[in-house]
């Protein structure tokens, strides 16, 4: 059985509304750098989602935290969290580019203003 451990304090620096603008009490993606960027991230392959379902869960279970389910789901052009069910093949980006990739928005966001 899977289970995720709500003890584990996670850092959430890949948090969505760090890299959206706020709105009018919304998160506009279109407004965001964050599209363009996802995509260049390098795949470290492909994964059948399984039991889980959710893309929070296949993000526990393939980076051991639910904080790249938002990213997945942009990865792989997934639009609706419905659409997220067993057998489905995605495309997993590499968790060092995806280090590298918040750094990057962090320098792009303060030189931009976004």
């Amino acid at each position: 059985m899977f289970y995720i451990n709500p003890a584990i304090n996670t850092k959430n620096k890949f948090d969505l509304e760090n890299f959206l603008q706020f709105t009018d009490g919304w998160y506009c993606p279109t407004n965001s750098a964050l599209i363009d960027f996802i995509k260049t991230i390098k795949r470290s392959g492909t994964y059948i989602v399984s039991e889980e379902g959710r893309p929070d869960l296949t993000s526990y279970k393939l980076f051991d935290d639910v904080q790249y389910w938002w990213i997945l789901m942009l990865y792989n052009d997934v639009i609706s969290v419905e659409d997220w069910t067993n057998g489905l093949s995605i495309t997993v980006p590499l968790l060092s580019d995806l280090e590298t990739l918040y750094f990057n928005l962090n320098f792009y966001s303060k030189t931009r203003g976004i």
